[in-house]
């Protein structure tokens, strides 16, 4: 309940069949960055734009989701710019590849990262 107050805030026509374990679907964020009548302004547009780049990038998980958690992050975009997003990212790219190692899986997170030019 509390993920889905969160959401009210920043995606003003959300419904409960958006929210996945308290997870936010991916296939909503594409959705909701397709209707226009939505953006208001720059930020209307930003929080949904870099939600979506971070549950479909950088921070994917098996159920095509985003965690709630990062909601927060998006509420003050100047707090979040002090992030160090760098670090987070790297934990995630480990963290995936562990899994993939272990449970003989595919590999989540950003891998583009770990190519070599």
């Amino acid at each position: 309940m509390v993920c889905f107050i969160q959401c009210e805030t920043i995606f003003p026509n959300i419904y409960s069949s958006h929210i996945k374990s308290e997870d936010i679907s991916i296939s909503y964020l594409r959705m909701y960055l397709t209707i226009t009548a939505d953006w208001e302004d720059d930020i209307t547009i930003a929080r949904p734009f870099i939600l979506f780049m971070m549950g479909h990038l950088l921070f994917q998980t098996a159920n095509d989701t985003i965690l709630p958690g990062y909601l927060a992050a998006m509420s003050d975009l100047d707090e979040a710019a002090q992030y160090d997003w760098g670090s987070t990212i790297l934990a995630s790219m480990y963290h995936g590849l562990d899994t993939a190692v272990t449970t003989r899986g595919a590999i989540t997170g950003f891998s583009q990262l770990f190519e070599v030019h």
